[in-house]
């Protein structure tokens, strides 16, 4: 019965987790996209 009691709560501590690794890997691909642009857009204006 006590076990029970407990479930809840670290069920909501994984899910918590899980979603903030969601979060940081989707600001990682973005950022690695920003950094892609960046770098397209530096190729595109140096002098030729």
């Amino acid at each position: 019965q006590m076990q029970a009691a407990y479930y809840p709560a670290w069920e909501a501590i994984a899910d918590k987790l899980l979603r903030d690794l969601q979060r940081s890997q989707f600001a990682a691909a973005q950022q690695a996209q920003i950094n892609q642009l960046v770098d397209q857009y530096q190729i595109e204006l140096l002098p030729q």
